[in-house]
């Protein structure tokens, strides 16, 4: 009976393999998920040029 608990929960929280894709390059940071990240680069570059100075 606990199997079929366990399974059933873990149903509830499965996520599709582009979902984990996309959580892992935006929490993570991952190799070749630029697609997935919502990072504006720009903004980043600005950021980094101004705290040199």
């Amino acid at each position: 009976m606990k199997k079929y608990i366990v399974q059933a929960k873990q149903d509830d929280v499965s996520m599709t393999y582009n979902e984990v894709k996309r959580y892992l390059a935006e929490t993570t940071g991952g190799r070749n998920t630029k697609k997935y990240s919502n990072t504006n680069v720009e903004n980043v570059r600005k950021e980094i040029h101004t705290n040199k100075q």
